[in-house]
């Protein structure tokens, strides 16, 4: 699990965030599948839609594009920007068999989440985050559909 910053900051982030859910869901630190699964009462899974590497480094940079799938089901989807200066990053995130929290506890890395910003509109609503750790930086974009939460 992430070191999470501050609480005071993330809450203040979310005043404008009525829905006790949307809140939970902007407020994990790191990420949701297993949060999802519980909310749906069925495994998530990811579906890498793309992914390519775009500064071989160091630093390298890996660029992704992911769907949380639940019975067939979207139910995120996530944009990410991987920068890593460790080689065995980028080749378990191109073989697509760890999730990117799961890279981490397997390399043994202590990592911090940061809440960059939050948004809604009247069909979704949003996160940005940081998870970094030791030589590895997430930077993850969220989308949640309002109609599923």
């Amino acid at each position: 699990m992430a070191e999470l910053y501050p609480i005071d900051s993330v809450l203040e982030k979310l005043t404008a965030f009525e829905n006790p859910i949307h809140r939970m869901l902007l407020a994990t630190a790191g990420t949701l599948q297993s949060q999802l699964s519980a909310y749906f009462r069925y495994p998530v899974s990811i579906n890498v839609i793309h992914q390519e590497v775009t500064a071989h480094g160091p630093p390298i940079t890996i660029q992704r594009k992911t769907e949380l799938l639940t019975q067939s089901l979207v139910v995120c989807r996530a944009n990410t920007q991987i920068t890593t200066i460790r080689d065995i990053v980028e080749r378990l995130i191109m073989e697509k068999k760890l999730g990117l929290g799961q890279i981490m506890t397997y390399l043994g890395v202590n990592s911090k989440f940061r809440l960059l910003d939050v948004g809604s509109d009247d069909s979704s609503f949003w996160r940005t985050y940081k998870l970094d750790g030791e030589g590895i930086c997430y930077r993850i974009s969220e989308i949640f559909s309002r109609e599923l939460y």
